[in-house]
């Protein structure tokens, strides 16, 4: 008994060593620039390990990493990056994620009056792929101001649904300034090339 009781004690300080050396809870404790922290979050390896971390952290599970910067960690900025990561997890079907709170944390935060977390909320909207977003980022792209009419149109090309595409197709027609329209012909062509097909029917 005594032997596999230390065995046990020995599994579980390893792999609680593990944990506290993973590069991206240091990354999390370590990087004060939001903006190199909101990249940092984006190109982490979908691993297992890192895929509990970004639900910890999402989930603010502070018992479970008590030593994190949880101030700094509920900024917005912050937070869309790790909706970015989970909500691509998913659909990729490598974790499962609660849709309906992901979705609605990022469509809050598309009126944001920082513009900063507007702009990047109103990118990321569409990953959530869902059909009822359209009208609402179609009449960003209808609006044709600078910046977020783009972000707006990328957006809906993440949804990647017949009717995003469709909409696709009729904002082209309808939008003025010819660098929007440019773009959005682009984009549609893309779908000429590469027609929609049923990736995903639910994970296995």
């Amino acid at each position: 008994m005594k032997k596999k009781y230390f065995i046990i004690v020995l599994v579980l300080f390893s792999c609680s060593v593990f944990a506290g050396n993973n590069k991206l809870l240091e990354t999390l404790r370590s990087e004060d620039d939001l903006d190199l922290l909101y990249n940092e979050i984006n190109h982490v390896e979908w691993s297992t390990e890192n895929l509990d971390v970004v639900q910890a952290v999402w989930n603010k599970d502070i018992d479970k990493y008590p030593d994190l910067p949880w101030q700094k960690l509920d900024n917005d900025i912050v937070r869309l990056a790790l909706f970015n990561v989970l909500m691509q997890a998913h659909r990729n079907c490598k974790i499962e994620s609660n849709m309906n709170e992901l979705h609605d944390f990022v469509r809050s935060k598309t009126t944001s009056k920082n513009l900063k977390v507007k702009g990047r909320a109103t990118y990321l909207l569409g990953l959530a792929g869902r059909d009822e977003d359209i009208p609402f980022l179609s009449s960003i792209v209808e609006s044709e101001e600078n910046g977020w009419a783009e972000e707006a149109a990328l957006s809906l090309t993440f949804i990647h649904t017949n009717a995003a595409v469709d909409a696709l197709r009729s904002l082209q027609m309808k939008v003025r300034r010819q660098s929007l329209k440019d773009v959005l012909r682009d984009m549609v062509k893309k779908y000429d090339q590469y027609p929609l097909t049923q990736q995903s029917k639910g994970c296995e």
